[in-house]
């Protein structure tokens, strides 16, 4: 098991020194393993955008690395970031209705498999603004994440 999650890191590693910058990242798992799972919020992707209205707002890709035999629902959970500013805020839930889609907020992760999606958060801000990132289950559980330069 060591062996496999040291190869999840060399992966998560090496992608990031070919894409640049770094990742914040977490492996979440319950004594049983039923959830067993890696999360990455990568910092190479951010970028603002802008909507049609004038109004802005920053889009984020995170992965998730199902390393569990069970499938896990990704039920609108959320990603708090802290500005070195003092800002702190959370992504939104998107419209997206289908789980396929890249902007999906609500989907099912099957046992042994990875997904990448698109986050989106109602503030502009950079990698090179943020101070903390978390990840947070119903807001009464919340895991910082690491930081992993390339």
């Amino acid at each position: 098991m060591k062996v496999l999650k040291f190869l999840v890191v060399i992966v998560l590693l090496l992608t990031q020194k070919i894409y640049g910058q770094g990742f914040y990242y977490e492996e979440i798992s319950t004594p049983d393993k039923s959830i067993d799972f890696l999360f990455g919020f990568y910092t190479n992707t951010i970028e603002g955008m802008e909507r049609n209205d004038g109004s802005v707002y920053t889009v984020a890709q995170i992965g998730l690395i199902n390393k569990s035999k069970e499938d896990f629902k990704w039920n609108d959970y959320k990603v708090y970031i802290l500005l070195k500013n003092g800002d702190l805020f959370y992504n939104y839930k998107t419209e997206a209705k289908n789980e396929s889609s890249d902007y999906a907020c609500i989907f099912n992760l099957k046992g042994g498999t990875t997904v990448k999606k698109w986050i989106c958060f109602d503030k502009k801000f950079s990698a090179k603004d943020i101070d903390q990132v978390w990840l947070s289950f119903n807001d009464n559980k919340f895991f910082k994440l690491l930081y992993s330069k390339n």
